[in-house]
């Protein structure tokens, strides 16, 4: 009987010595083949390999809203009739100032294209001292998955208050299946049928012509539909609020019951307003819950959500779209924005955009740069009053040699950032250089600031970047506590109120629910979402992984779209 074992160690060693061999060989590309350096050295040699040219592709859905993008070239009017806004005063709005709390500025510095004319950071920035005195500053964050469930935003929100004064989570949307991530306020909603911006193609005529930058329109499924609204402990300030608006289009005919605190009501019976905005306003302090309850048989409501806030201070509002790179904007209406801004008062807008266009391989991104600027303009012709900023993607880490490294494009997205700031006449604010820079991603991880994604942060690493965000927004001021360019933030008009179909109403009858369901409206498929009422007790840590399961199964029904 033969021996083969001499042959088994001469194989062994042709593999070895091969598989040597390619761990020299530099990645190449054959075709639209992209080829890795096979390294089995990695624990031993690391090697620094110059990644090739490759653009980053813009994807189906946003190829999609550029066909909405003629409406750039349409005149933008910001009016708001009369007939728009309804009033109810329960009391003096006792707003709680600031708490004295010291936030100093210095640390990374915002880069600010803003043209003389326009409406800067630092302009912003001093305006910071009139919250406290006479009127709401607002912040609005237009972002994606990397803020949802008011990761950094919460934190911004807690500091600006507790330095200047507010209190209230601010825009909350009448129904999305998000609410169970949002320890920020506890939502529950019965009825409606939402949809979402992303899948515009798949909704209806006429709510596909009726999204603005909220990014859903909730309509009444069966002719009835409610949301309610308690403050929590997540955060300081979030326990009670002086004001509430609900924010909605009524055709005509819709009867809303609102109750205050589970006790006080009201019955409003909205005048049409021509396909405009439409919002009823609350006041009075110790406001803990708000619930709304819309009668609709008619079919013509559309409610976008509420705002919780104060009539002093600071507002800080967080309008994440999940799979949103920015372009989905294209298909909001431009007449709908400007109204929205003029009625809130948007001071400050951050766009926090960028992740969902970036692939792993990719280097380049002059495509979505191309398109980026573009809307950064749409965004300023909507909202003229507000200072802008661009908030640069974060780190973002791949594998690498057994080594997770930052991913290759990331470079490149912020050098397209930041030239459709310079180019667009607007600000920029570096995050990737906030969170520490190459390799900062891996770092976050590693002390829980991230998820194992190498993506999304926590909520340690929000409160982080959002601490950086806080001390450069204050360090834009001057040392007495002003503008460091002359000019100052618009105050919104006021708009003459219409309450003479305002009628008291008998006390909301409570609707019995075992669980609250919505259906989710997405091409071609309906998912139903079960939403349950957060506990008290809040495990953060938990939040980042219920985003990963949400991302999941939206891969999940991605895939099943397209097969």
């Amino acid at each position: 009987m033969r021996d083969y074992t001499k042959y088994a160690f001469r194989i062994t060693f042709v593999v070895v010595s091969a598989m040597l061999v390619l761990s020299f060989v530099p990645p190449f590309s054959i075709g639209g083949l992209h080829f890795r350096r096979a390294n089995i050295l990695s624990d031993v040699f690391v090697f620094t390999d110059k990644a090739p040219e490759r653009a980053g592709e813009l994807t189906d859905a946003d190829i999609d809203f550029l066909g909405d993008a003629e409406q750039l070239e349409e005149p933008v009017s910001e009016e708001v009739s009369a007939a728009a806004e309804q009033n109810w005063e329960l009391g003096d709005a006792d707003d709680a100032a600031g708490s004295g709390a010291t936030v100093t500025g210095g640390g990374l510095a915002f880069e600010d294209y803003t043209p003389e004319e326009g409406v800067s950071v630092a302009d912003f920035a001093g305006s910071l001292e009139d919250a406290s005195r006479r009127r709401t500053v607002r912040i609005a964050f237009f972002g994606d998955s990397y803020i949802e469930g008011d990761i950094i935003t919460g934190d911004v929100r807690e500091q600006l208050q507790e330095a200047y004064g507010g209190h209230g989570v601010g825009f909350v949307p009448m129904g999305t299946p998000q609410a169970i991530s949002r320890p920020s306020v506890k939502h529950r909603f019965d009825g409606w049928r939402n949809y979402n911006l992303i899948y515009k193609k798949s909704v209806p005529s006429p709510w596909c012509d009726l999204f603005s930058v909220s990014g859903t329109v909730s309509v009444p499924q069966n002719g009835a539909a409610w949301s309610e609204y308690r403050g929590t402990g997540f955060r300081k300030r979030l326990g009670s609020w002086s004001r509430a608006r609900l924010i909605f289009v009524d055709q005509g005919g819709a009867t809303i019951d609102v109750a205050v605190n589970d006790s006080i009501t009201k019955r409003f019976e909205p005048v049409p307003a021509d396909g405009q905005l439409q919002q009823i306003s609350l006041t009075g302090s110790g406001m803990r819950s708000l619930k709304v309850a819309v009668d609709a048989a008619e079919g013509g409501f559309a409610g976008y959500g509420v705002v919780l806030e104060g009539t002093r201070g600071v507002a800080v509002d967080n309008y994440a779209i999940r799979s949103n790179s920015g372009i989905a904007m294209f298909g909001t209406d431009a007449q709908m924005n400007a109204q929205l801004g003029r009625m809130l008062g948007f001071d400050m807008i951050v766009l926090q955009w960028g992740l969902n266009a970036m692939s792993a391989e990719a280097t380049s991104y002059s495509s979505y740069g191309a398109q980026l600027r573009r809307v950064v303009n749409y965004m300023k012709s909507c909202f003229p009053r507000s200072a802008i900023v661009i908030m640069g993607v974060g780190d973002r880490a791949v594998q690498r040699d057994g080594q997770m490294v930052t991913q290759p494009g990331v470079h490149a997205m912020l050098r397209e950032q930041r030239a459709a700031a310079e180019a667009c006449g607007v600000a920029f604010w570096n995050t990737f250089a906030a969170m520490g820079g190459a390799g900062s991603m891996a770092a976050f991880v590693e002390r829980g600031w991230a998820a194992k994604d190498y993506t999304h942060l926590s909520y340690g690493g929000g409160r982080h970047i959002a601490g950086k965000f806080v001390q450069s927004l204050l360090s834009a001021r001057g040392a007495d506590g002003t503008a460091v360019t002359g000019g100052s933030v618009p105050e919104p008009e006021s708009v003459e109120l219409d309450l003479s179909r305002a009628t008291e109403a008998e006390p909301v009858e409570e609707l019995p629910v075992v669980e609250d369901t919505v259906m989710v409206t997405e091409p071609e498929i309906e998912q139903e979402v079960v939403v349950e009422e957060e506990e008290e007790d809040i495990v953060q840590d938990n939040l980042a992984e219920k985003k990963s399961v949400w991302e999941s199964l939206e891969a999940a029904v991605d895939s099943t779209r397209s097969e």
